[in-house]
Parts: structure tokens; C-alpha cells; sequence
């Protein structure tokens, strides 16, 4: 069920759970309840005596598709009660999420992954990748100190470049690189001032550190990294092959978006290779509205057809976008497929876990989907 007001014992078996599944400190918990969890919807499993033996917490995200505002749940934790796992809570708290906002009309629910495989299980595909511009790792026993990258930076970094220790007031900046190194991308998460501020006073409260790098004085860069790596790494991408020279003499590994790979090399975007790493995941919800508000390539015929398990899906494309999405039930079928061969339409059979990933931009992996949607990578760096 939706908690949408919860009790104060509510909230101290809420406080409860995520102590013991997520071992966050106190200090993080608690900048959690007062600042994420009013903003985020909180579905719950209760028992018949009135324990909460499970949660999952999703947050409103808007991304800015193509020049549309579409708005996407990001799931950004789902806790079991150690007390209760092996029933399938979590798949339950998932489904009734995913039913939830498949009424509210949207189109999608994502994730960051503890394990793909499982959430693969639970009907959800990736959507997103990474990879690594150099393949450099370090001595376990001699780990980086990122208390010298600035240092370093200082370093080997040419005239008119400094890098500085990243610090909350410089929240501003930070939204003012990412604003300018995402405003060409075709699908990307919209970061509002407020929400800046409160991931930097996050990421620093939760023992992270960063990086502001400047030319001519001016914000150019920055980087958020903790203990367990390079979290955030944002520049203009035109000057991403200069970046990445310079990054490899002093950081031993790093992942960042696959967009900035086929952008400094300046190819056709043709985004997922084999040896990529998946990132964040999707479902789909509410599937005509993932229609009407997906992309379609160029050369794509104007008269598709999909077949899903469940429901008969008939779209007439134009100028790259759906007018006109029309849905059938399983009883109709015999009728409609006579319908789609006569009038010429393209029939793919397929299903909600293999659409997902060609809706949203993926269709490498699936000779499907070829010629019938556009191609991009989602640029985003969420995870909890």
C-alpha cells in the first residue's frame, strides 16, 4: 500500500528497516526522513499485526525527452525485513508500485540495481550504459588518495585551468556545468537548484568529497567521489578527449556515460557495444503512453504493429512521434492481424521486457527494433 501520511510509529519502523538493510549512520537517516522521504512515494507491506515487514521508496524525476518534460519514477530503495525475506515482498512492493503508477498514467518506472540479474527477473531491462575511456586499475594494496587529486589536478593541468576542493555553497556551479553539458542531449534528468543543493549536502553529509575545476576563473567542471570511486563527472564534452588524456595519468579507473565516448570521437551515435556496463534499469507502466512518447527513427515505416503477450498495439508514426496509438485486447486479435496484413502494416511480436530497452533508446541488442527507433543512450547518473 501507498503510506501516504505515516505514523510516528510508522516512521520508527521506517527508521528501523533502512538501519538494518541499507547500514546508513544515524546522521544520514536522518537528513533521509527530513528531506527525501516527504518527497518521495512510500510503498509499504504490512503484516496483520501491523509490522512493516517491507518498503520501497520511489522519487518523482522529470527528464526532458526530445524537447518534452515527461516525468519517471526513480525507485530509489526497496527494503525486506530480515525477519521476512523468501516471500517475495520485494516482488510484491515492486508490482504494486509499477500498478500504481501505471493508473497515474505514466510511462515508466527506474532504478539503479544492487543486481541486474534480479531485476531482470522482476521484468525490468536496462536503459542506460557506461563504460570506461581507459582501462587502468590500482594496487589494492596502494589505493588512490583522492585527498591529492587536487593536488595533482594543480599539477598536470595546462595554463588557466585550477582545480579546487568542491564545497555546498558551490552548488550553483555545479548546475550551471551540468545545464551546459546536457542541453544537447536528446534524453536527460532536469536538476533543479533545490535538488542540486540537497544532492551535494547529501553526497558531502554521507563522507563524499569533490572537485571543482575552473578556466579563466569560470566553472568548467567538477567531480563528486567518494571512497568507492568517481560518482559524478561532468565537463563540456567537445573537449572530452582532452579531458579523459589528462584524467588517465592520475586516476586509475573511471566510468562515465557512454554519450561522451561517441561524442569525442564524433561518430554517428550509435551508443551500446558488448562490452559496455548497464547501468540503470526501466519497466514499462503505463505502455501508451511509452508509445506516444517515444522517439522513432527517421526512416521508420508509418504503420507499425506490436504484439504483446496481453494487448495488440496498432500506431500510425508521423514526423517521428505516434499520432495515433490504438490498443486491443486478446479477443480481437484473429480480426486485427487480418486488418494489419491487409493494410500493409509492420508486425513485430514481442514483449513489455524487450520493448522497454528499444522505447527508451537501446535497440542494438535487438534486430527488432532496427530502422524503427531512434538510437541515443539516457544520460543520467542516478542511483539512489
Amino acid at each position: 500500500m501507498l503510506l501516504k501520511r505515516p505514523s510516528k510509529k510508522q516512521i520508527d519502523e521506517l527508521i528501523t528497516l533502512h538501519k538494518t538493510c541499507f547500514n546508513d549512520g544515524d546522521f544520514y537517516i536522518d537528513f533521509f526522513m527530513k528531506n527525501k522521504l516527504k518527497k518521495a512515494d512510500c510503498f509499504v507491506k504490512i503484516e496483520m499485526d501491523g509490522t512493516i515487514s517491507g518498503a520501497l521508496y520511489a522519487r518523482p524525476t522529470r527528464f526532458k525527452s526530445f524537447n518534452q518534460i515527461i516525468k519517471i519514477p526513480f525507485i530509489t530503495g526497496v527494503a525486506t525485513h530480515p525477519q521476512f525475506r523468501n516471500r517475495g515482498i520485494a516482488s510484491f512492493l515492486l508490482n504494486e508500485a509499477c500498478d500504481y503508477y501505471t493508473r497515474k498514467n505514466l510511462p515508466y518506472v527506474m532504478l539503479y540495481p544492487f543486481n541486474h540479474d534480479f531485476y531482470r527477473k522482476q521484468k525490468f531491462q536496462t536503459v542506460n550504459y557506461f563504460y570506461r575511456p581507459f582501462d587502468k586499475f590500482s594496487n589494492e594494496e596502494n589505493p588512490l588518495n583522492f585527498d591529492n587529486l587536487v593536488e595533482k589536478f594543480n599539477c598536470i593541468f595546462p595554463k588557466n585551468f585550477t582545480a579546487e576542493k568542491l564545497s555546498i555553497t558551490d552548488f550553483y556551479a555545479c548546475k550551471k556545468i551540468y545545464d551546459r553539458s546536457l542541453k544537447t542531449e536528446p534524453f536527460f534528468q532536469i536538476r533543479t537548484k533545490s535538488y542540486f543543493k540537497m544532492l551535494l549536502t547529501e553526497h558531502l553529509l554521507d563522507g563524499g568529497s569533490g572537485i571543482l575545476i575552473r578556466y579563466f576563473g569560470q566553472p568548467y567542471s567538477y567531480l563528486l567521489f567518494s571512497d568507492e570511486g568517481i560518482r559524478e563527472m561532468l565537463f563540456p564534452l567537445k573537449l572530452s578527449d582532452d579531458i579523459f588524456s589528462l584524467f588517465s595519468e592520475i586516476i586509475p579507473s573511471l566510468e562515465c556515460p557512454i554519450n561522451f565516448r561517441s561524442r569525442s570521437k564524433d561518430d554517428i551515435f550509435n551508443p551500446v557495444i558488448s562490452s559496455d556496463l548497464e547501468y540503470c534499469m526501466a519497466r514499462i507502466c503505463n505502455i501508451n503512453k511509452a508509445f506516444k512518447i517515444a522517439s522513432y527513427d527517421k526512416s521508420c515505416e508509418k504503420k507499425l504493429c506490436f504484439n504483446l503477450d496481453d494487448t495488440f498495439i496498432k500506431i500510425f508514426v508521423r514526423n517521428k512521434k505516434a499520432f495515433s496509438v490504438k490498443l486491443f485486447k486478446p479477443k480481437d486479435l484473429p480480426r486485427e492481424l487480418s486488418d494489419v496484413k491487409d493494410k500493409n502494416f509492420i508486425y513485430i511480436p514481442t514483449t513489455k521486457e524487450e520493448l522497454v530497452a528499444g522505447l527508451l533508446g537501446n535497440v542494438n541488442f535487438n534486430p527488432l527494433y532496427k530502422n524503427i527507433f531512434y538510437v541515443y543512450n539516457i544520460l543520467m547518473y542516478e542511483k539512489y
